[in-house]
């Protein structure tokens, strides 16, 4: 009977096929990692152009005035001093019923906001993906953001500017995710670290109380 030969592969032809999937590999995740920024991106404006229709909503609902901050049991509104507190305070009166909106690129969930068993439970800085502009209405010029990504901009003033980003942005010097008065939601590429400005101020006027909120 004639004896079968079963050659196995030789530890240089096993090198050779790990090389080579080691480089397919390499080649590969560039795209995929580029792949889910993208999607990243999509998802940071997605939320963003929700967050400006609610705040539209509450806005026709107040004669064009975009809120100071949430509605308190009394009836009047919370004058808030920071980004985190406009948020809370708006998921505390429940104008804002899904805290998703507010997280995106580098942002770190918190869902359980103002809930019966957290009641004093706190947003912080690292909960928030973008912004909120104070002092705004509807009537306030297209161009300027009335949301822009967290961490870009110091002051409301800077959106007429050419802003170099740095790792404070959620999106460090990729770009800004923003929702303007004009109804628009929108992702801006840097170019060189740097994003072009919203507008010109020979063009435009930005009202005297607009008021970027940080934290």
């Amino acid at each position: 009977m004639k004896r079968m030969d079963h050659r196995g592969f030789t530890l240089i032809e096993l090198l050779v096929v790990v090389t080579i999937i080691g480089i397919l590999a390499g080649l590969a995740v560039p795209g995929i990692n580029k792949a889910l920024n993208t999607a990243k991106q999509t998802a940071d404006v997605a939320n963003v152009r929700q967050l400006g229709l609610i705040l539209f909503t509450l806005a026709n609902e107040e004669n064009g005035s975009f809120p100071s901050g949430g509605l308190e049991d009394s009836g009047t509104r919370t004058d808030a001093s920071s980004s985190s507190q406009f948020f809370m305070s708006l998921l505390r009166s429940k104008e804002l019923t899904e805290p998703k909106l507010i997280w995106g690129n580098s942002a770190k969930p918190k869902t359980d906001v103002g809930t019966t068993a957290n009641a004093s439970l706190q947003l912080t800085r690292d909960n928030l993906a973008f912004n909120y502009v104070k002092g705004l209405s509807t009537s306030s010029e297209s161009q300027i953001p009335l949301l822009v990504s967290r961490g870009a901009y110091s002051t409301a003033a800077e959106f007429s500017q050419g802003k170099t980003l740095n790792a404070n942005n959620v999106w460090g010097t990729q770009g800004v995710v923003a929702y303007t008065i004009g109804n628009s939601a929108i992702w801006v590429k840097a170019t060189a670290k740097v994003v072009k400005p919203f507008y010109n101020t020979d063009d435009v006027d930005l009202p005297s109380d607009a008021l970027l909120l940080q934290d």
